[in-house]
C-alpha cells in the first residue's frame, strides 16, 4: 500500500527553485523544480498525486515503481510519473543526481496522463541542471525569463516524440539540431533535406506550426543564444557571432537590431545598470 512517505538522508542536498527564483513558472504551470544530489538514505512516494513530476537522471542508479511497473533510472532516463497515479521512488546505486519538475495538471500539460512512465532517453538533463543553477543566483530578471522560456521548451521537447503529430514531431527534432548546431550555415534547402520534403512543404509546415518561415525559425534560435551569451558572458562580439552562426560580429549586431531593437552593446550595457 503506498502512502505520502519522504526521506532524504543527511548527507543528501537538495536545491529547490520555486516560483520566486523563476518568474514564468506560475503561468507554465510549473509549481516547483529542482536538482537533488543523493549520496545516502533517500525515498519519495506519493498516493493519487496533485501533480505530475518529471524525473531527468543525471548520473547513478534509481528505481521507480508506478502503474504496475518497475523501472531503472539510469543516465540520461526520463520518467514521467502522472497525476493522481501512486509512485514510489528510490536510491539503488551509492549515488543519484537527478533534476525533477512539478507540474500543475492542467491545460498547459494536456495530454500527460496518456503518455508512458518511461520517456526513453532525455537529451536535455545537462541543460536542465545548469539553467535551475542559474535561476538561484542574482542574475537580471530578463535573464531569468529566457532561462525559463528555456526551461519550458526543453520540457516540452522532452514529451514531444510522445505527445506530437509525427510531423510536427520531425520539425521539433529538426529545429532541436539547428539549435545544437547554430554555427552551421542551416539554409531551407538543407533542412527539407533532412525531412526528406520540399522547400514550399517546408515553408508552408513552418508558417502553420510556428507562424514563421524556416529562415526566420533559425534567426530566432540564433538571436535568442546571441542574447543569452550576450547576458551572460564577457566573450567578444565577434566570438559571439561565430557561435550562432554569423561570419562577424557586424552580421550579427546588425540581426540583433533588426530583431530586437537594440544593439549587442546596448544589451549589455542594459543588463549592468
Amino acid at each position: 500500500m503506498v502512502s505520502n512517505k519522504f526521506k532524504l538522508g543527511k548527507n543528501s542536498k537538495e536545491l529547490f527553485i520555486s516560483q520566486d527564483n523563476a518568474p514564468l513558472f506560475a503561468s507554465q504551470k510549473i509549481r516547483m523544480a529542482g536538482v537533488t544530489h543523493v549520496c545516502d538514505e533517500y525515498l519519495c512516494s506519493r498516493k493519487s498525486p496533485d501533480h505530475h513530476t518529471l524525473l531527468f537522471t543525471l548520473s547513478g542508479n534509481a528505481t521507480v515503481e508506478s502503474e504496475g511497473q518497475i523501472i531503472s533510472l539510469t543516465a540520461s532516463s526520463m520518467v514521467l510519473l502522472k497525476h493522481d497515479v501512486d509512485f514510489v521512488y528510490y536510491k539503488t546505486d551509492s549515488h543519484w543526481d537527478f533534476v525533477w519538475f512539478i507540474l500543475e495538471p492542467t491545460s498547459n500539460w494536456a495530454g500527460m496522463n496518456s503518455l508512458p512512465l518511461s520517456l526513453g532517453k532525455g537529451h536535455y538533463n545537462d541543460n536542465l541542471k545548469y539553467m535551475l543553477h542559474l535561476l538561484t543566483l542574482d542574475v537580471p530578471f530578463e535573464t531569468r525569463k529566457i532561462l525559463n522560456q528555456d526551461i519550458h521548451r526543453y520540457i516540452q521537447k522532452s514529451i514531444v516524440q510522445f505527445d506530437a503529430p509525427d510531423i510536427e514531431g520531425q520539425l521539433e527534432r529538426l529545429f532541436l539540431e539547428v539549435d545544437q548546431q547554430l554555427h552551421f550555415p542551416w539554409t531551407t534547402q538543407v533542412m527539407a533535406k533532412k525531412l526528406h520534403i520540399s522547400e514550399p512543404t517546408l515553408h508552408r509546415l513552418c508558417k502553420n506550426i510556428y507562424q514563421q518561415s524556416p529562415k526566420q525559425k533559425v534567426i530566432e534560435l540564433r538571436i535568442k543564444r546571441a542574447q543569452f551569451l550576450l547576458l551572460n558572458t564577457h566573450w567578444p562580439l565577434a566570438v559571439i557571432a561565430e557561435q550562432v552562426g554569423y561570419k562577424d560580429g557586424f552580421g550579427l549586431s546588425k540581426m540583433c537590431k533588426k530583431v530586437l531593437g537594440v544593439s549587442p552593446e546596448s544589451l549589455r550595457l542594459m543588463a549592468e545598470q
